[in-house]
């Protein structure tokens, strides 16, 4: 499985990102939003199976402008970062499967309801649990 995992701390995620390789899953890490946004603007149905994004991702200066055309000049906060790029990723990929991951307990409900391919995790400590929901999603119709 080809997964895209974006978090401003991905190197705190590590072992997780060794785990999946071990397994046989390319990951392709992202932890600038702004690298990100590039990646996916050439990305191509053959690139990603399923993405990993962080909802509460800190700004770096160089990835404002980019979130500022997104949310159509207004400053992103709180939930906001991590669901501005889940909504470039369901524009240009409305059927692959999204982990929606932070250490936020309760993120409002009502961002996942409606879409039956996006799921909450709280950030994983072991990867299997994290597979087994990616695996579902793509099952989903």
């Amino acid at each position: 499985m080809k997964i895209a995992w974006i978090d401003d701390e991905i190197r705190k995620l590590d072992n997780q990102v060794k785990t999946l390789q071990l397994l046989g899953h390319n990951v392709c890490e992202f932890q600038r939003t702004k690298d990100f946004l590039e990646w996916l603007n050439k990305a191509t149905e053959a690139s990603v199976d399923a993405f990993f994004v962080d909802l509460m991702m800190k700004i770096d200066d160089e990835s404002l402008p980019y979130l500022c055309d997104l949310a159509e000049k207004k400053l992103p906060g709180d939930f906001d970062t991590g669901m501005l790029l889940i909504g470039a990723i369901r524009e240009k990929f409305p059927d692959k499967p999204i982990l929606a991951l932070t250490v936020v307990s309760n993120p409002p409900e009502h961002i996942f309801s409606s879409d039956r391919k996006i799921k909450f995790l709280h950030k994983v400590a072991r990867i299997k649990p994290a597979l087994d929901v990616v695996n579902e999603l793509m099952e989903a119709k």
